[in-house]
């Protein structure tokens, strides 16, 4: 099948299996850019995806999973950044209720990235609490 036309897995990970080759980078000009994209190489794989970006990271990403930053500037159709995740989100953890048989409530997006593209990807990092009460305790997940 072709690799454009294929359809979004429900449960694949892109990142299972990957291997850090962030040191066959072609060599930059700038010896600083240069371990900044081999920090932000490492960093994608061991977090499949979900990184928290930092300084070390180059100061742009041309291809691959960029963070959203500032959550809080609007996005599209009126929407902010945390408006649009919250809605995936609430999509994800309906079907994941459903499938798991459990009852997650969203409570905060804390961070988001994605990969555009004709299949944009997002990483979403999101606090939820694993029951109707108030007071159980929030849990860090990722979709």
């Amino acid at each position: 099948m072709n690799e454009k036309n294929r359809e979004p897995e429900w449960g694949y990970d892109s990142f299972d299996d990957p291997e850090d080759d962030s040191s066959s980078l072609r060599v930059y000009s700038d010896e600083d850019l240069e371990e900044q994209c081999r920090h932000y190489k490492r960093q994608l794989i061991e977090t499949k995806g979900f990184f928290e970006a930092t300084d070390k990271f180059p100061p742009y990403v041309y291809s691959g999973v960029a963070s959203l930053g500032d959550l809080e500037k609007p996005a599209m159709l009126g929407l902010t950044t945390p408006e649009v995740c919250e809605k995936l989100t609430s999509l994800c953890l309906q079907r994941y209720n459903e499938d798991e048989e459990k009852n997650v409530k969203l409570e905060r997006i804390l961070r988001a990235n994605y990969n555009p593209g004709s299949m944009t990807k997002f990483y979403i990092t999101f606090a939820a609490r694993e029951s109707e009460s108030p007071d159980a305790p929030l849990v860090e997940y990722q979709k």
